[in-house]
């Protein structure tokens, strides 16, 4: 008689998905195949897919209890904004009507994804300063943000917000 463990194979299974595991090549692929789109994934998709397909800026919150699956869906937006290939692999999983849309119509190259745990930074940090430490960490050769980070910042805020930035610098003194 044989026993359940030579009936059955479980596969190994990552308990826990960093943002960091789409980078590396021997789980980018597993991501995205292992993933499972719930209800609720798909109802954060369809919108979320919408406004990068359309073009529009939008927030997006995430939250859930620890293991709920948050860094994996991130790490599975990630890889399918980056992947032709993995976008296939998802699209072929999901029920929603419109996710399929939005995912067949997402542009192969167009996206650039800097994922950024901030896990690894202080409250009191300013978000620009962490975006541009994370760009200077991926693309050291890109000197020209850390040296005129400052520039960059005021020049986009008085393209902007030109008003805005106009009354801040009077209440400032500046």
């Amino acid at each position: 008689m044989k026993t359940i463990g030579e009936l059955i194979q479980v596969p190994d299974v990552r308990t826990v998905i960093q943002l960091g595991d789409a980078e590396n090549p021997e789980y980018r692929g597993s991501l995205v195949e292992e993933f499972v789109p719930t209800k609720e994934v798909e109802e954060f998709l369809a919108p979320f897919l919408r406004n990068i397909v359309d073009g529009e800026g939008r927030g997006f919150f995430i939250t859930g209890n620890y293991g709920s699956g948050k860094s994996h869906l991130l790490t599975v937006l990630q890889v399918i904004l980056e992947d032709n290939e993995a976008r296939q692999v998802l699209a072929g999983k999901v029920l929603s009507r419109e996710v399929s849309s939005s995912l067949s119509r997402l542009k192969s190259g167009k996206y650039f994804v800097l994922p950024i745990s901030l896990l690894f930074h202080s409250a009191r940090e300013y978000i620009e300063d962490i975006v541009i430490d994370s760009l200077d960490k991926k693309y050291p050769e890109l000197t020209s943000f850390q040296s005129s980070r400052s520039d960059v910042m005021i020049e986009l805020a008085e393209e902007k917000y030109p008003n805005e930035f106009k009354d801040f610098l009077m209440r400032e003194g500046l």
